[in-house]
Order: C-alpha cells, then structure tokens, then sequence
C-alpha cells in the first residue's frame, strides 16, 4: 500500500504494527503457560515486545502475557512475579519493574493500568475494552504528570480503535438483527395466507372406519377335540 501511494509509508507501518499486536494479544489469550513463556521469549528476540503491546493487553483485560513479560525480563521465578504483582502499589513490584528494564517514567501508567484493571470485569473477547481505556485515561489523566504524554497519546489512539469496533460491532448486530425480523415478518405473513384444512371429523357409528374389523375364529376343531375320547386325545398328542 506504501509503495503504490495508497498511504502514508509511517501510516501503513503503524496499522501494521497495530494488526501484529493484535494477533499476538489474541493467540495469547489461548496459550497455555508455556506455550505463553515461548510466545514471550520469541516476541523479545524479535524486538515486537513493546510497551504498546503491553498496554494492549492490560486494556483488553488480558494481564497474563504482561506477568509472563516481567518473568522472562526480569529472570525471577513466576510466583515471585505473581506476587509483587499483587501488591502493583508496594517498592516490591515497582523494584521488578527496573530489574526488568522497562522505562521508569512509564511505571505510574503501569500501575494505574493494573489498578483499574483490578476495579472493573475483564472484557471476555481480545479487542480492547473501550470502558477500560477511558478510565486509565482518566487515571493517567489526574496524575498529571508531563513524562506520560506518549502513553496518554497511545491510550486515546486505543480509546478511538475500541470505539470504531465498537460501532462496527453494533451495526452487525443490527444488521443480524434487522434480517430476523425481515425473515420473521414474511413467515408470519406466510402462514396468514395459507388456509386452514377442513377439521377431520371421526363418525364414531359408522362400522369400521374407527375400529377394526372382528376377527372370525375357526371353533369346529375345538369342539371336536372337547368331545372326542380322551384315549383318541392321548393318541393324537
């Protein structure tokens, strides 16, 4: 698309950048624990494990590759991690975050990522969580602290993505919605304009038409075997 003036070269890298992160987010979601460690590992060789991607995650409600980040950049055993996550506030957690070598000015929005995350549902599908979004801006927001601007930034550019899908979603559903009803009103007027067979009516007096006819049995061979000798009866047995 860049090569053919359709975008802008640094526009279609970013809706690139944003597609992968993405995908990484969702496959994710699905990997067992160690299918996730090698996920992780693969993502920091290749240089795609960013703090977009991070952040990502964490608004999309998804905070185990983030635990599995700290993990595989920081060296510490998984429990350990899992545990200063718990307390995200404590020095614990804020000292595995430096040993993991992500960007100290950026650890407020981190912190306050994992609060509102810990406050509200995780959103159950791998897109981002348009209400998640808007309230770490907000948090971002009252911490007022000039050394955010870039996470602020990438947070609206999350908040206007959630939104599109969002609309998007919601004119699908209408539209599902909308061609039931369609389908629904031309059945129902359908079956208005069939009509009805006559009742089937039993006439119970009529013989035969409601129960069988009966059955004749053959009685002259019973008769004569009642009255013939017993000896015939026994020779005949």
């Amino acid at each position: 698309a860049a090569s053919r003036d359709w975008l802008n070269p640094r526009h279609a890298e970013r809706i690139a950048r944003d597609v992968r992160e993405q995908a990484i987010v969702a496959i994710a979601r699905t990997c067992p624990p160690r299918e996730l460690a090698e996920l992780v590992a693969r993502q920091r060789k290749s240089g795609a494990l960013t703090v977009a991607l991070l952040m990502r995650a964490l608004v999309s409600g998804d905070s185990a590759l983030f635990r599995q980040t700290l993990v595989e950049m920081s060296g510490l055993p998984e429990g350990r991690v899992a545990g200063f996550l718990r307390d995200f506030r404590g020095q614990g957690f804020a000292a595995l975050y430096a040993k993991a070598g992500l960007p100290g000015h950026f650890l407020p929005a981190f912190r306050a990522a994992l609060g509102v995350l810990a406050d509200g549902p995780s959103p159950r599908d791998n897109q981002i969580s348009h209400d998640l979004t808007m309230r770490l801006i907000r948090a971002c927001e009252k911490l007022a602290d000039p050394k955010l601007a870039p996470i602020q930034s990438m947070l609206w550019r999350f908040a206007c993505e959630s939104a599109r899908d969002d609309a998007q979603q919601f004119v699908a559903d209408a539209a599902i919605e909308e061609t039931f009803r369609s389908i629904w009103q031309i059945e129902h007027e359908a079956i208005e304009d069939l009509e009805a067979p006559p009742p089937v009516v039993l006439d119970n007096e009529i013989l035969g038409e409601n129960f069988a006819p009966p059955v004749e049995l053959e009685l002259e061979p019973l008769v004569e075997l009642e009255l013939a000798p017993r000896e015939k009866v026994a020779d005949a047995a």
